[in-house]
C-alpha cells in the first residue's frame, strides 16, 4: 500500500502542479505526529520551492485580506499534542519554522486519546470511524466503558512538558476542544463548555492569550461555527482546500500530512481529494 501510494502520489503531483502553482502562494498544511524525516522532507520541498516560513498569524490575516509582505508562504499545525511532537523541535531550529500545536485538554491530563483506546479494543479503523457517529450518551458511555478495560502508555505531551514548549519562541499553543469529541454530535451546553473551558483552562496553565481554534475531526456546522466565533477569533478547518483572501476566519481550510512524501506532495497540489473520489 505504501509502495501504491507513493506511486499514485508521484504521478499526480507531476500532472497536477503545472496547473495548481498560481493557487498554490500561501499554504495552511498539518499533522498530528509525525515522524521527524516526513516533516523535514516537506520542509525542505517548501523551502525548495522558495515559501517563506510563518505563524499562523500570518494566515489568519491573510484570509481576512490583509496585505502580506510574503510572495509565498507556508504554516504548519499540529493536532492533538502528540509527545512525539517533542523530537520536531530541532527540526523547527534547524530551519527556523514556526508551528502551533492544537491540544484538547483532558487527553492532555489522562495521557491518552479516545480513538486509540476504541483501537485497542476493536483493531478496527471502521470501528473507530463508527464512533464518531454516536450520540453524546452513547460515545461517552462506550468510551467510558472501554477505558476501564484497556491500559495505554502515555502518548499525549503532559502539562509540565506543553509549559515548557509554550517557552519555545517558534511553537504556539492553541486550542482543540477540552475532551476532543465530535462537536457536532454534542448539545448546546456541552459545546460551549469544550470552547470555553479549554480557552480558559490552556490561558491559564500556560499564561499566556488562547483565541485560535481548530475543529476536531474536521467536523462542524453552522451553530459550531457560530459557537466557536463566541469565544476565538478564527477557526481552522480540515477542509483541503487552498488558502483565499476574503474568506471565512472561521473556516481556514487546512490539508492534512502523512508519512508519505509523495503522498503528501499530491496533497498540497490538491490532487489527493480528487483520487479518493475516483479511487474508492
Amino acid at each position: 500500500m505504501k509502495l501504491i501510494n507513493s506511486t499514485l502520489g508521484c504521478i499526480t503531483y507531476y500532472l497536477f502542479y503545472p496547473f495548481q502553482k498560481s493557487k498554490m502562494n500561501v499554504l495552511s498544511l498539518y499533522f498530528h505526529d509525525p515522524l521527524p524525516e516526513s516533516f523535514e522532507q516537506v520542509i525542505i520541498w517548501c523551502k525548495k520551492k522558495e515559501y517563506d516560513f510563518v505563524n499562523i498569524d500570518e494566515i489568519t490575516n491573510y484570509v481576512k485580506g490583509e496585505p502580506s509582505k510574503h510572495k509565498k508562504m507556508v504554516h504548519f499545525s499540529f493536532d492533538d499534542g502528540w509527545a512525539t511532537n517533542k523530537a520536531l523541535i530541532p527540526i523547527i531550529e534547524k530551519y527556523n519554522v514556526p508551528i502551533t500545536i492544537f491540544v484538547p485538554v483532558e487527553p492532555l491530563e489522562s495521557g491518552n486519546f479516545w480513538w486509540n483506546y476504541v483501537y485497542a479494543k476493536h483493531r478496527s479503523l471502521a470501528k473507530v470511524e463508527e464512533f464518531k457517529t454516536y450520540n453524546e450518551e452513547r460515545f461517552n458511555s462506550e468510551v467510558n466503558r472501554i477505558k476501564e478495560e484497556i491500559k495505554l502508555d502515555r502518548e499525549a505531551v503532559t502539562f509540565d512538558e506543553l509549559k515548557e514548549m509554550s517557552k519555545h519562541p517558534l511553537i504556539n499553543i492553541q486550542s482543540h476542544t477540552y475532551n476532543h469529541p465530535i462537536l457536532t454530535n454534542v448539545n448546546d451546553k456541552q459545546l460551549d463548555f469544550e470552547l470555553s473551558e479549554s480557552k480558559r483552562f490552556i490561558s491559564e496553565l500556560l499564561e499566556k492569550e488562547i483565541d485560535t481554534f481548530s475543529y476536531p475531526n474536521g467536523s462542524f456546522g453552522q451553530r459550531e461555527e457560530d459557537a466557536v466565533s463566541k469565544h476565538y477569533k478564527c477557526g481552522y478547518t480540515t477542509e483541503e482546500k487552498f488558502v483565499q483572501p476574503g474568506g471565512n476566519i472561521y473556516r481556514i481550510p487546512r490539508t492534512c500530512l502523512v508519512d508519505n512524501y509523495w503522498s503528501n506532495l499530491s496533497r498540497i497540489v490538491g490532487a489527493w481529494k480528487v483520487l479518493k473520489k475516483i479511487i474508492p
